[in-house]
């Protein structure tokens, strides 16, 4: 188990905007809007897809880590 604290943060996309991305969020398929980091795993999605998700379940929806 690891001890490492888990944190999410808005990050700038691959071509340097804020904004929206041209990559895919992994929950919702469509490009990432406002991109938001998991620090322990690295997967990014749109904040408020991971919000959403993060309302009924405690970790990450990819690796299951703790969130």
């Amino acid at each position: 188990s690891s001890n490492k604290t888990c944190t999410w943060q808005t990050v700038k996309s691959k071509n340097g905007q804020k904004g929206q991305s041209s990559e895919k969020c992994p929950l919702c398929r469509s490009p990432i809007q406002t991109p938001t980091l998991h620090s322990i795993s690295g997967y990014v999605f749109c904040y408020r897809c991971i919000i959403e998700y993060l309302r009924g379940n405690g970790q990450c929806p990819l690796t299951g880590l703790p969130a």
